[in-house]
């Protein structure tokens, strides 16, 4: 099974209240994996956005 959070280690471990340290204590087999970087979703989106920029510049010279 693999959970995908948006936590860091520490935020996991040392939880804000009862609720959130029953959860998380239900992970503790999990063994964590962190991914730093640039999100690729957000890589191709600012992608996406430099590409419809370029468009709308091309379009705008030849009006």
């Amino acid at each position: 099974m693999i959970i995908m959070i948006n936590l860091s280690l520490q935020q996991i471990k040392n939880p804000e209240d009862e609720m959130h340290k029953k959860i998380y204590d239900r992970t503790k087999k999990c063994v964590p994996v962190q991914f730093d970087g640039e999100s690729r979703r957000q890589a191709a989106g600012k992608d996406k956005m430099q590409q419809f920029k370029k468009m709308l510049l091309e379009a705008e010279e030849t009006i």
